[in-house]
């Protein structure tokens, strides 16, 4: 695999943690290359089998071989974890749920589902304060990761002060 090929599939997967398989074109922005650069780097990492095209023309890229982590039992993966002298910040129910097809609410208390593309339930989003909630967005639409996951803990937080 070429250095660009694990650019692209770094883009990839860190795309994916959106639950939105991403465009081209985004793959191309994202890693600072042209669409054909991303169409034809796309194609070698289909070719050699750490992507797979889902059904569809758009957003159809997946990771292959991904375990399902959920039916593994935390204490498993705690274990694991601790034999490879891996240390977390913390492990917390900061992951969103996922029952099925469906999504819930990102915040720690809630088990609401809520619609594909939403971060939080209607209750716990206007929870959040206006600047806070344009902040997530516009992280979200300009592609920043490193920011939008800052403001979703940030977020996480102020709702777990609410709740306590």
């Amino acid at each position: 695999m070429t250095p660009g090929q694990l650019q692209v599939l770094d883009c990839v997967r860190d795309m994916l943690t959106y639950d939105v398989s991403p465009s081209v074109r985004e793959i191309a922005k994202a890693c600072d290359i042209t669409v054909s650069q991303a169409h034809g780097r796309i194609a070698a990492l289909v070719d050699c089998g750490a992507l797979e095209r889902g059904a569809g023309k758009q957003r159809n890229l997946k990771l292959v071989d991904l375990p399902d982590l959920r039916a593994i039992p935390t204490d498993a993966i705690r274990a694991e974890l601790a034999r490879r002298g891996v240390v977390l910040d913390a492990l917390s129910t900061r992951t969103r749920r996922a029952v099925g097809h469906e999504v819930t609410c990102a915040a720690d208390t809630c088990g609401a589902v809520v619609q594909f593309g939403h971060l939080f339930c209607r209750e716990h989003w206007f929870k959040l304060d206006e600047g806070l909630r344009r902040g997530i967005l516009r992280a979200f639409a300009d592609k920043d990761v490193s920011t939008y996951q800052r403001l979703v803990a940030q977020a996480r937080d102020e709702i777990d002060g609410c709740a306590a």
